[in-house]
């Protein structure tokens, strides 16, 4: 289920983590999140790597997303 107040947290977590990233040198961030979310952070660069059908109160399924900070990886 999309929600404005949800995708507008989604947004400022994005940038949160990728600061947090690049200060800290971490190569790999992972996020999980509910799948509808899931256009905002493929947007941001980050790739599925898994789906977690009906993990939410089954009623949503959960994405783990990954965003790589190094190229070798």
């Amino acid at each position: 289920m999309k929600c404005a107040a949800a995708e507008a947290e989604a947004e400022v977590l994005i940038a949160q983590l990728d600061q947090l990233a690049k200060a800290h040198n971490y190569s790999k961030i992972i996020a999980k999140i509910p799948a509808a979310l899931n256009p905002l952070f493929t947007a941001a660069g980050y790739c599925l790597e898994a789906t977690i059908p009906s993990f939410y109160r089954g009623r949503e399924s959960c994405q783990l997303l990954g965003k790589y900070f190094c190229p070798i990886r």
